[in-house]
Order: structure tokens, then sequence, then C-alpha cells
């Protein structure tokens, strides 16, 4: 992906995923490999996003954000879930924002507006929980600031 082979890419992402979701079925306590099946997922749906596929890019992050959602349940203290479970709503956010859904968009970046503050709040020392909530509202400030489909901009009045 780096190299900007996203094919290569989606191929190794995908023949990572037929190696992961036999393991995470046989185990489904195994909260290592149900992470694992979570990225794999989310990988998937970053190559199809830049690819603009936006509905195999959808499908994808939605498969992520049931597994984190599940994974956040089984243990709410862990912290590296609950940011996992964070980064789905935001990379749905995204999609939703690319197919011009803004009630979604907001939507998804208010639930991980959620998670990041009480993330911030837990330890206002952790520079990457500070920066996730500052991004998440700039996003939501910068959806806020879109102009919906057939009005103008203040730019334009």
């Amino acid at each position: 992906m780096a190299e900007g082979d996203r094919q290569g890419a989606l191929g190794a992402y995908q023949k990572y995923l037929a190696i992961a979701t036999p393991l995470a079925k046989t185990d489904p306590q195994n909260t290592e490999w149900q992470r694992d099946l979570s990225v794999s997922h989310n990988k998937i749906g970053n190559v199809r996003m830049a690819e603009s596929d936006r509905p195999g890019a959808l499908d994808a992050y939605q498969k992520s954000l049931e597994i984190r959602t599940r994974l956040t349940q089984t243990d709410p203290q862990n912290t590296q879930w609950q940011r996992d479970l964070s980064v789905s709503h935001d990379k749905i956010g995204d999609v939703r924002m690319a197919e011009g859904d803004r009630h979604g968009a907001l939507n998804a970046y208010q639930k991980s507006l959620q998670i990041r503050t009480r993330l911030a709040k837990a330890d206002p020392d952790n520079t990457l929980w500070q920066n996730d909530l500052v991004w998440v509202r700039n996003k939501i400030e910068e959806l806020k600031k879109t102009p919906r489909a057939g009005q103008r901009s203040r730019s334009e009045v």
C-alpha cells in the first residue's frame, strides 16, 4: 500500500483474512485472533476506500466494527480496544462523508468522540489520545462547515 500497489496490498490483506477467519472461528474466545481479524477487515477497507469503492470499504469497516464492538463488551477496560472501536467509527464516518451522507458521518464521528473523550479524560497525559480527541473534533467541525448539497458556502454568498 505504501508503495502505491493497491491491488498487491489488497491481495496480501485478503490472503491474511483467509488465514485469520478460520482461526478466529475455531476459537472465538481468543481475543488476539479476533482483533487480528478486525485489523484485516480494516486494512481491506482502507484499500477499497483508496480505490473509491465506497460500498466495499463500508462493508469491510462494518465487519471490523462488529468485531471491535464485541471485544469492547468483553473487556470495557481495555483501552486499546476502545481506541480501535473509535477508529472503526471514524472510518465509517469517512465513507459516509464521501457518499454525501452528512447525517451518517456525523453520527459515526459523534460515537468516536464519546469514546475518545472518555479515553482522554482517563489519561490526560496520553498524547495519542489527546491527538485523537482533537482530530475527531476537527472532523465534526469540518462536517458542520461543509455546505449541504444545493446550499452555497459562505464564500459563494
